[in-house]
């Protein structure tokens, strides 16, 4: 595998906050990573990325994409940042207004761009299984050798990240998907995602993502490190959610595949935590 070291002249941590929101430009690329298996790491020896060229094999993430593609219905209301625009206060029924930032209803009402989550979450202090992992279970079950693949690359490339994310779902099989250290998976479809960080994923490891369809262009960039990776159907990419990324633009059907730990699932059953009777 190449090993590419950022230079600590090409860290831009500093302006990374003010992108929040902000389409990525390829101007924003000085490195391309995409054409072989190449670990990116930082000034520190930390990693960055690792990016595996055609890890996943057709035969599985073809029928994800059918299944998946049809089952992203949700519009993206809750993601104004991924959506590259400003959040405005959300309405309730009775026409008050939230303190939760939504996207803008006439941002929703054009999109084309859908999402939805399976496998468990946290919300309100409560832990749940998603309601599209209630209401479609096959969605994880006739998948679950995809999962566990991109589960078992991801140990044997980063076995000490691994360990620390294992650590959080070890003890709690009812919250985490099948034999994998991941507690929620997250597919996207249509969108060109604006500069953001996954405020919602365990610190301090990785999350799992590949993308799927026919398409062209759709580089994911990283914009503190000024990297981007041209990632395609059969690719799988690691990478550290908390820096800011965003998608280049793209044609055709693009769907993204994330698989990741939510932050605060290893609080699920512990003393004085949260429950999985919550389920």
């Amino acid at each position: 595998m190449k090993i590419i070291t950022i230079p600590l002249t090409q860290d831009f941590k500093q302006l990374e906050r003010a992108m929040r929101g902000r389409s990525a430009d390829p101007a924003h690329v000085r490195l391309t990573v995409g054409n072989e298996s190449t670990a990116v790491v930082g000034p520190s020896g930390d990693p960055i990325l690792v990016f595996l060229k055609q890890a996943l094999p057709a035969s599985l993430y073809k029928p994800a994409l059918r299944d998946w593609w049809s089952a992203a219905k949700d519009d993206i209301s809750n993601r104004f940042s991924a959506m590259a625009t400003k959040g405005t206060p959300g309405i309730n029924l009775d026409g008050t207004f939230t303190n939760r930032l939504r996207v803008p209803r006439e941002i929703l009402d054009v999109t084309p761009a859908r999402q939805g989550i399976i496998g468990y979450s946290v919300a309100n202090g409560k832990c749940y299984k998603t309601h599209l992992s209630v209401v479609h279970p096959e969605l994880i079950d006739d998948h679950i050798e995809l999962i566990e693949l991109v589960d078992s690359v991801y140990k044997y490339h980063l076995p000490t990240m691994y360990a620390r994310q294992w650590a959080q779902v070890a003890n709690l099989p009812n919250l985490r998907i099948g034999r994998t250290a991941f507690s929620t998976g997250y597919f996207v479809k249509l969108l060109q995602c604006g500069y953001h960080p996954d405020l919602r994923n365990l610190r301090n490891v990785m999350s799992c993502i590949f993308s799927l369809g026919p398409f062209v262009g759709g580089d994911l960039v990283l914009f503190r490190w000024r990297v981007a990776v041209a990632y395609r159907s059969g690719d799988l990419l690691l990478f550290n959610p908390q820096y800011y990324h965003g998608n280049l633009s793209f044609t055709g059907a693009r769907m993204s595949a994330v698989f990741y730990c939510e932050k605060n699932i290893g609080r699920c059953g512990a003393p004085g935590g949260l429950s999985e009777n919550d389920l």
